[in-house]
This record gives C-alpha cells, sequence and structure tokens, in this order.
C-alpha cells in the first residue's frame, strides 16, 4: 500500500504544527497504510505512507510513491549529489538528488510511475508532480500561504484549521452525465489534480501551475532507424525489464495479445518461480478466453493464481466511492479487487499490466486529413510542434503519417452541439445542467496545453486510453498493497511508436502486424494466430444486476441534492428488478456517485 501527505509553507500562525498536521491527513488514508516515515523541513513536512519513501539529499527532502530510474548519464551526475553509489539503489534519493541537482525541472529527466513532493531547506515548495502519464495520483489544494498535497482528496477535505472546500457541482454532473471530461478539477472545488506534464512550483509567494517539460521524441526525431522492429523489441523489454522486482512479480493474463507478450518477454527475463500469472477465470462464459491463457501459462511453465470468475461480489466494492473523494471508482472493478486481494495475501506487491498495448500496436491510423482545411492542417502543425517539441518539417512529417485530427485533435472544431450533447441525458434535472453549464463543459476542448502530455497525445495516435479507468484501478491496488506497472505506457516505448512508420506498424487487414513480427516468438499459436477480442461487458452487468448492486446502493442522496430525476431513477431501477439490464450501465456510474454523495455530503 503506498500513497504520499505533504505540506509545504509556513503558512498562518495556527497552523503551525505541520507535522500533527501532516499525520492527521495521512489518517485519511489508511486505507492505503499508515503513515510510515516523516522529515520536516523548516515549516514543512513530506510523509510516506504505507511502503512509500523519503528522502532529503542537501537541501531536498522527497516523498515519493511510486518508482522511478534513470539513464545512466543522469545516474553518473548524480554521484556530484551523492558520492555513496549505493545509495542510488534507493528510488527516493534517485528523486531528490535529481531534483537537487536539475531543480524543478529534474522531475523530466525521472522515468517510472511516480507521484513526488519535493521541499527545501526551509521547508517551501521546490516542485510537486507526477509521471507523465498520470499512473500515479497527487492532488492539492492551498491555503493561508501553504500548499497541501495527498495521494487522494479524502486527505484534503477536513483539515485541522483549513475551511472545508464545497462541492463542485460541475464535476459532479460529468460524473453524472457518464462521460467526465475535466482532467484537473475534482468533486471539491478547490482541491485539483496536479496534472501530468505539469508542475506546482513556489515563486514570489505564490504557488504556480506550471508545465514541465518533458523529454519526448528522444535521440533526435530525424535520425534514422535502420531496423524498427529491433528498436521495437529492444524498448520494450527494457520496459518490462524496469517494471520487473527481485522479489516475485505478478502478470495479469487475460489470453490476449497485450498481457501475453508482457508474460512472455518476463518470462525470459526472469526465472519461472520469480513470476506468478493472475488469470480471471471466465470458464462458463460466450468465450474461448480460457484456452487462450491455458496455452500462454502452458508455454511459459509459469504458476497461476486463478481467480473463478463465480467469485461472491459483495456490497463493499462500493467502498472506493465511498472513501474516495475525488473521482468515485466504477463497481465492474470489483470482481477484480478480489484477484488483488488474493495477490496481497500470497504476498505479491508488483503486478504487471497490458494496459495500453492496443493503443501503441493494435490498431491502424490512416485517417482521411486531406477532408481537413489547410487552415485546421496548419493549426494542427503548429499545436504538434508546441507538444512535441519538434521543427516544423517533423511536425508535417507526423501529420502525413498520422494525420493533424489524431495529432492536435483537441484543437480542431468540435462536431457536437450542446444541446445534442444533452438531449439523451434524461436522466439530469434540467435546471442542474443548466446551472453548472453542462453542454459547455462536455463540449470544450477536453486537453489543454498546459495538461497535454506525450502519452495523450500517442492517445489520438493510437486510441485513447480513458485516465479515469488507471486512476481507479491505481487505488483498487494500492488498497490491496498492489503496485500495478504498466510496460506499454513506458515513456521510451511511446516516444518510438509515435516515430514509426505506419507501413511498419501494421499491413493490409492486420493492424497487429508489428506484433506479430516482433513479438510472434513469445506468443503461443493460438494467441499469434487469434484474430478475435473478448469482451465481458454484458457478463459484468448481468453479475452485478443479480446481485443487487444497483438496487441495494440507492437512498436517493443524488435526487435530493438536485441532480437526478426521481422519477427516472425509479423507472430504471424498476427495469432491473424486472431483468432488463438495458440501463444497467449507466445506472452503475450512478450507484457510484450515489455512494459518494452518501459519505461526503
Amino acid at each position: 500500500m503506498e500513497g504520499l501527505v505533504a505540506i509545504a509553507g509556513t503558512g498562518s500562525p495556527e497552523n503551525q504544527d505541520a507535522g500533527a498536521l501532516v499525520r492527521a491527513m495521512g489518517a485519511r488514508l489508511a486505507h492505503r497504510g499508515v503513515v510510515s516515515s516523516v522529515i520536516e523541513v523548516g515549516g514543512g513536512v513530506v510523509a510516506a505512507v504505507g511502503e512509500s519513501t523519503t528522502a532529503r539529499v542537501g537541501d531536498v527532502a522527497v516523498c515519493l510513491h511510486g518508482n522511478v530510474s534513470v539513464p545512466d548519464d543522469v545516474r553518473s551526475a548524480l554521484r556530484h549529489n551523492v558520492p555513496d553509489a549505493t545509495q542510488l539503489s534507493d528510488p527516493a534519493v534517485v528523486a531528490a538528488a535529481t531534483v537537487s541537482h536539475w531543480g524543478p525541472k529534474g522531475v523530466s529527466k525521472l522515468r517510472g510511475d511516480f507521484a513526488l513532493v519535493a521541499l527545501s531547506a526551509n521547508g517551501e515548495l521546490v516542485t510537486a508532480s507526477r509521471d507523465r502519464s498520470g499512473l500515479k495520483p497527487l492532488l492539492w489544494r492551498q491555503h493561508a500561504g501553504r500548499a497541501l498535497f495527498a495521494s487522494e482528496a479524502s486527505a484534503l477535505v477536513d483539515v485541522r484549521g483549513v475551511p472545508r472546500p464545497t462541492v463542485n457541482e460541475g464535476m459532479v454532473a460529468e460524473y453524472l452525465s457518464g462521460a467526465p471530461q475535466n482532467r484537473s478539477e475534482t468533486m471539491w472545488s478547490g482541491a485539483d489534480r496536479v496534472e501530468p506534464r505539469t508542475m506546482v512550483v513556489h515563486s514570489g509567494n505564490r504557488y504556480l501551475v506550471e508545465s514541465a517539460e518533458v523529454e519526448s521524441l528522444r535521440d533526435g526525431q530525424e535520425q534514422e532507424v535502420l531496423d524498427w522492429d529491433a528498436e521495437l523489441l529492444d524498448t520494450f523489454v527494457g520496459a518490462v525489464e524496469r517494471c520487473l522486482v527481485n522479489d516475485v512479480t505478478a502478470i495479469e493474463l487475460s489470453g490476449g495479445f497485450d498481457s501475453t507478450t508482457v508474460l512472455g518477454v518476463a518470462a525470459s527475463l526472469r526465472t519461472s518461480d520469480e513470476l506468478l500469472a493472475a488469470v480471471r477465470d471466465y470458464t462458463g462464459t460466450p468465450t474461448e478466453e480460457t484456452v487462450y491463457w491455458r496455452a500462454a501459462l502452458d508455454k511459459y511453465d509459469v504458476d497461476a493464481l486463478i481467480t473463478p470468475w463465480d467469485v461472491e461480489i459483495e456490497p463493499w466494492m462500493l467502498d472506493d466511492a465511498k472513501v474516495t473523494a475525488d473521482r468515485p471508482c466504477l463497481p465492474h472493478l470489483g470482481p477484480w479487487r478480489h484477484e488483488l486481494a488474493a495477490l496481497s495475501a500470497r504476498g505479491i506487491r508488483v503486478s504487471l499490466t497490458g494496459q495500453g498495448g492496443d493503443e501503441r500496436l493494435g490498431h491502424s491510423y490512416e485517417l482521411p486529413w486531406q477532408l481537413l482545411s489547410q487552415g485546421e492542417v496548419n493549426e494542427a502543425v503548429t499545436a504538434a510542434q508546441h507538444h512535441l517539441g519538434v521543427d516544423e518539417r517533423t511536425a508535417r512529417k507526423l501529420m502525413l503519417t498520422r494525420g493533424p485530427r489524431r495529432i492536435a485533435g483537441w484543437h480542431l472544431p468540435k462536431l457536437r452541439s450542446p444541446n445534442r450533447t444533452l438531449r439523451s441525458r434524461v436522466w439530469l434535472r434540467p435546471d442542474f445542467v443548466e446551472r453548472v453549464e453542462l453542454g459547455e463543459r462536455l463540449t470544450r476542448p477536453r486537453y489543454s496545453s498546459e495538461s497535454m502530455t506525450v502519452d495523450e497525445l500517442s492517445g489520438w495516435a493510437f486510441g485513447e486510453i480513458p485516465n479515469q479507468y488507471l486512476e481507479a484501478a491505481e487505488r483498487c491496488a494500492a488498497r490491496q498493497g498492489i503496485d500495478l506497472r504498466h510496460p506499454f505506457l513506458d515513456p521510451d516505448l511511446v516516444d518510438l511508436c509515435l516515430r514509426m512508420p505506419e507501413s511498419v506498424r501494421t499491413a493490409p487487414n492486420d493492424p497487429r502486424a508489428a506484433h506479430r513480427r516482433v513479438f510472434g516468438t513469445y506468443l503461443p499459436d493460438q494467441v499469434l494466430n487469434r484474430n478475435d477480442k473478448a469482451d465481458f461487458t454484458s457478463q459484468y452487468v448481468d453479475r452485478l444486476s443479480s446481485e443487487g448492486i444497483f438496487t441495494d446502493a440507492f437512498e436517493a442522496a443524488i435526487v435530493q441534492a438536485g441532480w437526478v430525476d426521481g422519477e427516472w431513477l425509479a423507472e430504471a431501477l424498476a427495469r432491473l428488478e424486472g431483468g432488463s439490464n438495458a440501463a444497467a450501465a449507466l445506472v452503475s456510474i450512478l450507484a457510484t456517485v450515489e455512494a459518494w454523495a452518501q459519505r461526503w455530503l
């Protein structure tokens, strides 16, 4: 279990006891672990929760949630700050030394899934930042000259001496609409996310959010790659290697291309007794997924922890929504939590997923960019230059190979009108929709220049990964003491895939051409030759309905708050009771917000 809490700045006189305050904040993250280490510097404090770590190098104190590494040239430079090279085996020391050596911009040199807060010797903030994919959460708010940071907003809501923030109804409306767009706001006004590719810094007695310089398209955009297959193989093997640990590592195995490739590469790097495949058994469902994951287990001779599909799904899976003040978790993650709990009971602390493989190596991205006006193409080129830091020539080459609507789609005209967007959301109260200007919220550009990440850019080229799923998955895993790691979201792999020509990645009628060609030796024949993809949506919905998760969760809090139409909700619940699952997916979303409202309103 991991997390962090921190307080930066001296603040007002009534809040001088920062140590006691930060421990009280950490207690609200008890589901992530206890406060394990604290460093007090000046009027500021950084504290680790659970297995997170703290370190001090020179005048910089850091709390690190997650894991970081640095390239060899950076590690050599850090020897000036840390003469004892053995100390650089501690990721928190690496993070502290990097920030001490390069200042706030040093976070751009860190690799891995992480969130960190770094303070100076007088307790003021040096920087607070996250990995560029946003895999580890970090939230913050400020009051009376201080900045407060935590892994979840629940630690920022009821803080002694700090007024409780008001409910952010606009964000509530986005969740209830089923299509949350905003990346920085939470369910509380003033308690915001530190967005990927940004950092919070202290300057001139103010706390500012600035763009973090992220190294992208590494090794030069114009460098000629003579062997794309070899480059892809080496990069991905390196990504998996960085995710593995010395103890037993779990690999989430579904039997698909991506998870099987992760397991195959991991098996080439570790002995079979250092790996454990985590499998959800879908036997009895109308799929043949069992054939695929069993073939993978046979090929790699790896032990498996198999969680049956028919495990009991209990109402406690809504606890995430009740304790989470910033972003309710989706109930369909409930069955997965049984698997996580079983891994934790086996002493497993790190699990690798294949999340993102489809987006990197599984789609064809030829788009009709010629249909756009020249003005739109020029706008997309300018945006690509800004976000990738490339010259105009390289940006136009990306336009030709990726298409500007994917490369810079957040700047192009929206095709949906607010009225059309909201017409089907009949479950929301019209006065509520108007009050929060939901139409404007749902149709505004999804990303801003301040929040754009290289991984999100690859989302337009490779199909988007819903960030809210990644955050919800991290939270579920953290509560069971599991650190999720995502090799397909490795920055070096993302950068390489952005440079790969379309003709290298795909072939006619085979969007998985590069995957089959490069990783074919790692895959059993059954997986290598498959051309289908499993979909378990109906199984999840049916199971949740049969367990009464939807109907038992409601006490009409979201109706009493004036957000949801009570008659519509009553009819939807009655249909579910009658055996119709047509509205089950939507009602599951409403159920999470209902659980959140019951806990926090």
